[in-house]
């Protein structure tokens, strides 16, 4: 999900306007508050963040199974799933400058080709989802709130919603961090009070395992949360400086040559459009697309 395309943008609750967090915005100031300042404040992204295979790979499934879900279900097959997943693939804007050589695109394609035949295999696919893709906000304080997108929700037989986020990565060896994982929990506050309707549990299902790892939160662990989220986002807006965190993921940050711990470490000095179009069936510069495709 591209958060940054949001910064910036108010967003507005029962009439009132309020700056809106993401929560993975949020995640980035806990990690590294400059990096935090990098992208949400000096608005570097566009000028520092590169293109990452994964990254389109993952956003062309999630792209597949939204198309997918929104068919009848007698419709559905992995022949479709496949096809739509290589439809999103061929029309995304960034496809090029994400791959530079055609061997990387094939590895990736058919990654992303074994990983949905994995989740069509493990998963069942003939329920009808209640919402796709949909955005979720909940108020924070009077000045900021929570806004977020959740891939998929479903409606369990008790009535209670069921949050799903899709992922492509590898699933770690238990599903124990999910407790630690605030994402998670500002979801669920999200969820409840855009449909006002409660949450039964949140999934992240991670399409080559058939067992999704499944949290859920009582009342009171959600609202701690929302307290803690209230005091983070107060926190942010009193920081005027931003000082950075050394952590395990800073080298693979976008921002190390114009970071203050590289520049200390190093002695050095800083230095097309995405879109998905609907499966129409008679597109046929898409279908010369999808036939070039090196998978």
């Amino acid at each position: 999900m591209d958060w940054n395309s949001l910064a910036g943008k108010p967003l507005a609750l029962e009439g009132i306007t309020l700056e809106k967090y993401s929560p993975s915005r949020l995640k980035t100031y806990e990690t590294c508050p400059r990096k935090y300042r990098f992208i949400y404040i000096d608005n570097l992204a566009p000028q520092f963040e590169k293109p990452r295979p994964e990254l389109f790979l993952g956003n062309q499934i999630h792209a597949a199974l939204r198309r997918f879900f929104e068919l009848d279900p007698s419709e559905r097959s992995l022949e479709v799933l496949h096809n739509l997943f290589r439809r999103a693939w061929a029309v995304d804007g960034k496809r090029q400058e994400t791959f530079t050589d055609v061997a990387t695109e094939r590895e990736f394609g058919l990654k992303g080709l074994e990983l949905l035949r994995q989740f069509f295999t493990h998963h069942d696919t003939s329920g009808r989802p209640f919402k796709l893709e949909e955005w979720v906000e909940s108020p924070l304080d009077d000045d900021s709130g929570l806004l977020g997108k959740i891939d998929r929700i479903d409606i369990d037989p008790d009535g209670r919603l069921h949050l799903i986020d899709y992922k492509t990565g590898k699933p770690p060896a238990s599903a124990g961090y999910l407790r630690s994982d605030l994402q998670l929990p500002a979801y669920w506050l999200m969820a409840e009070s855009t449909f006002g309707r409660p949450v039964g549990r949140i999934s992240y299902l991670y399409l080559q395992t058939p067992t999704p790892y499944t949290a859920t939160f009582t009342r009171e662990e959600v609202e701690g949360v929302r307290r803690y989220l209230r005091e983070l986002v107060r926190k942010i807006r009193a920081d005027d400086q931003f000082l950075p965190i050394a952590n395990p993921l800073c080298r693979f940050c976008d921002y190390q040559s114009i970071c203050p711990l590289e520049l200390r470490q190093t002695g050095g000095t800083g230095s097309a459009t995405s879109g998905w179009l609907a499966w129409t069936g008679n597109d046929e510069g898409i279908d010369r697309a999808v036939n070039s495709l090196p998978f």
